[in-house]
């Protein structure tokens, strides 16, 4: 039982440093132009505005591969790193790339999402042209977007742990 807790540790240990890189890219994303995400807004908010021009869809692609990157490789990697100690099975490594996900995503909706978008409501996520939508008041929007997360991350980690059925 001590190798699970101390397991469960790690994995909240490295679940909140992933957290911490990923939401800081996040932010910063948003701060250098928010119309970066126009895909994450409502299909409301994104028929107000033009677009995406072309030089924003490299920026984000600058933007997105480390973000995405880190997303999927990153629970990867620890996993990877502790089978060593653990002997991880498929399922206990799809378990542990599960849990370190939804750290983030626990993170993303509770701070990224509801405090900051919500509460806080800072001007540079504020789509210019659409400031008088109020989505970032819905909570819902940015429930569903956590729920669809969370398949994202249960398909992610299961396909991630296949090669741990030959480790």
């Amino acid at each position: 039982m001590a190798n699970l807790s101390t397991l469960a540790l790690e994995v909240v240990r490295f679940g909140l440093l992933y957290s911490l890189w990923l939401s800081g890219f996040i932010v910063l994303s948003y701060m250098q132009d928010s119309r970066l995400w126009l895909h994450d807004y409502p299909k409301e908010m994104q028929a107000l505005v033009p677009p995406k021009t072309d030089a924003e869809k490299k920026r984000m692609l600058l933007w997105a591969l480390p973000v995405t990157g880190v997303m999927v490789f990153g629970p990867f990697l620890f996993a990877l790193w502790r089978h060593s100690v653990y002997d991880f099975s498929y399922f206990d490594a799809a378990l542990a790339m599960w849990s370190i996900m939804q750290v983030f995503s626990i993170v993303d909706l509770l701070i990224l999402d509801w405090w900051i978008t919500v509460w806080w409501r800072p001007e540079w996520i504020q789509l210019e042209g659409a400031e008088q939508m109020r989505h970032h008041d819905n909570y819902r929007h940015h429930f569903v977007g956590f729920l669809k997360g969370l398949v994202f991350a249960t398909i992610a980690s299961a396909v991630l742990a296949i090669p741990f059925v030959w480790l």
